[in-house]
């Protein structure tokens, strides 16, 4: 355990005294140790994850580029990808929403409340990695500011021992954080992916938000990225989920941060992290190119109907709005009723939509293989 306790480079321990009263409200911990990890600003990073897991980064990215091409309809296909995240997050607090909870023309509150983060993306572009570092961020209406109560890495109030890793105290944010803003500033700094993952680490590390870091840590990441492949000439435009992917392996990343906290080798995250963007970033190509191609699919598959101009106008919509209702048709191409259920039993015809509701009235249908690549 001493180990664990010692201060090493990466980082120390602080042992937290809890008033009665205020443990209450903290999981009814009187004692529990915090980390305080060490400034980035000395960090070291080995060659070897400099160079040859570099290069499948790049390779993805290049595929990115070329799938330029690609770009109808990009602020939907990256909704959809921000989408991903949201989703993951719920699952990862215990909810699991229904097809028509996420992909209708009307979700559930929890994912509305949680995609303002992405909007927040798309209004704020580069300022938004200085106002997510400074705590300064709006969505949706909402503040999103440094937390003031202490927050725990496993969901489960328990009795924390002095082997558990507790992010840092409130008390310590603020430091922490201008911190964190002026290591990203730095132009000294080797390749953008190596500069990012350690961005990453230490947000996730602090954790300075009262809920949804992992979401902020994915954005955070996608905003530097943007800004400084960009002063490469290195443009992508794609939203990439990195927040859905931190969530995925969340065993692994833990475990990762873990051993930093104890050895100081910054360079073992930096593994994972590699790997863990080389995956975002092959099944973020992946979807792109597979909803591509469906979308050519289905237009050529209703080719020789009367109706064909509508048609395509119904399957442009639900890439959109890929769960919806007979209403749903009627209402988005004031058309009559009966002419919207006329369309949708043509695309089930040609197994581009199914029923998923099961019902006389009021039934639901899928854009299914749409939905099906997203997921």
């Amino acid at each position: 355990m001493a180990d664990r306790m010692e201060e090493n480079k990466a980082g120390k321990y602080e042992l937290v005294k809890n008033d009665a009263e205020k443990a209450k409200t903290e999981g009814g911990r009187l004692y529990y140790q915090t980390y305080i990890p060490a400034s980035l600003k000395h960090v070291k990073v080995a060659a070897d994850v400099e160079s040859a897991e570099l290069k499948q980064i790049y390779q993805e990215i290049g595929k990115m580029q070329g799938l330029g091409f690609f770009e109808r309809n990009l602020e939907g296909k990256n909704r959809k990808l921000c989408m991903q995240e949201v989703t993951a997050m719920l699952e990862n607090e215990g909810n699991k929403p229904e097809l028509p909870d996420r992909f209708s023309n009307q979700p559930v509150n929890e994912i509305k409340e949680k995609m303002n983060i992405y909007i927040f993306l798309n209004k704020e572009n580069s300022p938004s990695v200085r106002k997510i570092l400074q705590g300064r961020a709006q969505a949706g209406g909402k503040n999103y500011g440094y937390r003031n109560v202490q927050v725990w890495e496993d969901k489960e109030a328990k009795r924390v021992s002095l082997r558990e890793h507790n992010p840092s105290a409130p008390k310590h944010i603020s430091e922490l954080m201008k911190g964190l803003e002026e290591y990203s500033t730095r132009k000294d700094l080797p390749d953008p992916f190596i500069h990012a993952g350690l961005l990453c680490y230490q947000f996730l590390t602090i954790m300075p938000f009262e809920e949804d870091n992992e979401l902020w840590a994915g954005l955070l990441i996608n905003c530097f990225l943007r800004e400084h492949l960009h002063e490469q000439d290195i443009r992508t435009e794609y939203y990439i989920p990195f927040g859905r992917y931190l969530l995925d392996s969340e065993e692994e990343r833990k475990e990762a941060m873990r051993q930093v906290r104890e050895s100081g080798d910054y360079g073992i995250w930096l593994h994972y992290f590699v790997e863990m963007t080389r995956r975002a970033l092959e099944r973020t190509n992946r979807m792109i190119m597979a909803v591509e191609q469906l979308y050519k699919e289905s237009f050529s598959s209703i080719i020789k109907e009367k109706q064909k101009e509508l048609l395509q106008d119904i399957i442009i919509y639900m890439e959109e709005t890929p769960v919806f209702a007979v209403a749903d048709i009627e209402e988005a191409f004031d058309i009559a009723y009966n002419t919207a259920a006329k369309m949708i039993n043509i695309l089930k015809k040609h197994d581009i939509v199914q029923e998923i509701s099961e019902r006389q009235r009021y039934r639901i249908f899928c854009y299914e293989s749409y939905v099906q690549e997203i997921l």
